[in-house]
């Protein structure tokens, strides 16, 4: 099964880019995709104490993004797919170094020339880390077709 990490802020950019890795693969191809979006932690330890990395993504995800995803799987159903989600927290390039070698990832994939929009202030973006670190992952970069893509949920998936 190969592991692929997706960077995400959970736009609808992300499914896109899942839209693209699912058709470029064969059918008989098990693929584990993990969403994973960068946390900034609280010095709070409050915060600390009760940290949930499942309530952290559900804060992040973007109110059409489940909707979109299940278009998505149901549009590649004949795929063997795995969707998870993660929180990475590190701050620094070892760190995430630990994180991709503790989750095995095989492939890492990032929209080229993408600025993350968070819906909440502690998003942070860790794609510089991919970028610095090239021997870590494979690292795939797609291009978005268009910039007002994000129009709609069934807008983009109707090609």
């Amino acid at each position: 099964m190969q592991k692929i990490l997706i960077p995400t802020d959970f736009q609808m950019s992300s499914l896109f880019m899942l839209k693209t890795i699912l058709s470029e693969k064969r059918e008989n191809e098990p693929l584990e995709c993990t969403f994973v979006v960068g946390h900034y932690l609280s010095d709070s330890i409050t915060s600390l104490l009760f940290y949930d990395p499942k309530r952290i993504v559900e804060q992040f995800m973007h109110p059409g993004f489940l909707e979109g995803l299940e278009i998505v799987l149901n549009k590649y159903s004949n795929k063997q797919i795995q969707i998870k989600y993660d929180v990475f927290t590190g701050l620094t390039h070892s760190s995430f170094k630990n994180f991709v070698r503790a989750k095995a990832f095989d492939c890492a994939y990032i929209i080229d020339n993408y600025e993350m929009k968070f819906s909440k202030s502690s998003g942070m973006d860790f794609s510089k880390f991919l970028l610095k670190q090239p021997s870590l992952l494979n690292i795939q970069k797609i291009a978005l077709k268009s910039p007002s893509f994000e129009v709609g949920i069934t807008g983009i998936f109707t090609s």
